[in-house]
């Protein structure tokens, strides 16, 4: 008889005290329900721990940082704590789908080579009272992609493809001492990490809606701005020294990566301005 697979789900959080439970809801009402949800509360200041505490099931487990270590160390204390053997990590603001956990876990579980580094799928953006703004859907093909095609391609393009951290799941043991989320460059921090995963294998994409992104005020993308385009220049640029792509596809991305951040400013600022009118 096959002995399911445990998942950590690691919710970082911070001041989400409008959402957290939302989060957590998402994640309690999984088909598939083998799982440990580690909170890693960044020394919020605000509601966020005590409502984590309102729930009562065993497997979530809290933990108060004390005092404020910042996004990118809470990411990675958050993925330490984690005792799994899959790993998926959930903002305090966004939520996954019903069927999310059971999917990519499957994918996983099949994988019997070992040969996929990190499953994703679609997923939806959200505004403050969860209404959906926009569709994210593959750009890659449903099932196995090959990893250096998949970095190569987001970086022509100039932006992340594979999506913010909620889409996606990978093993624990995967995880190396190198391999942590790095915050020098915060536009980056996801699909810089996603870039270190698919270095031990390939990307496996599921075609379904399984998670949604929340866009507010407080959503560090939507405070960066124009900074967004130099971020990823500069992080294209070091993909260039690394040798990842040539210097074509390094002008192409340059280039791409200024309107792919014009267009997405236009559209945070919307979001946030019909966000500025409701009352949650």
């Amino acid at each position: 008889m096959a002995i399911n697979k445990i998942v950590s789900i690691c919710i970082p959080a911070y001041n989400n005290e409008k959402y957290i439970s939302k989060t957590i809801n998402s994640v309690l009402g999984q088909t598939y329900q083998d799982f440990e949800i580690i909170i890693s509360d960044d020394a919020s200041k605000d509601r966020t721990i005590e409502i984590a505490k309102s729930f009562n099931d065993s497997r979530i487990k809290i933990f108060n940082n004390g005092i404020n270590l910042g996004l990118t160390t809470n990411w990675n204390r958050s993925i330490e704590l984690a005792q799994g053997d899959y790993i998926k990590l959930v903002c305090g603001d966004d939520i996954i789908y019903p069927t999310c956990i059971e999917k990519q876990v499957k994918v996983l579980d099949n994988d019997i080579n070992f040969s996929i580094a990190l499953v994703t799928s679609c997923s939806h953006v959200i505004n403050s009272i969860d209404k959906v703004i926009f569709k994210r859907k593959n750009i890659f093909k449903p099932g196995i992609n090959n990893p250096q095609k998949v970095i190569k391609r987001c970086l022509q393009i100039g932006t992340n493809l594979i999506g913010e951290p909620m889409v996606g799941m990978f093993r624990r043991s995967i995880l190396r001492e190198d391999m942590k989320y790095d915050g020098s460059n915060p536009y980056l921090i996801d699909l810089d990490f996603w870039f270190k995963l698919l270095q031990k294998g390939n990307l496996y994409t599921i075609n379904d809606y399984l998670s949604a992104f929340r866009i507010s005020s407080g959503t560090l993308s939507a405070s960066l701005n124009i900074r967004q385009f130099i971020l990823f220049k500069d992080f294209i640029k070091l993909q260039h020294q690394k040798k990842t792509i040539n210097a074509v596809d390094l002008q192409i991305g340059i280039i791409n990566a200024f309107l792919v951040s014009l267009i997405r400013n236009f559209i945070f600022y919307y979001i946030i301005q019909k966000d500025s009118k409701i009352k949650i």
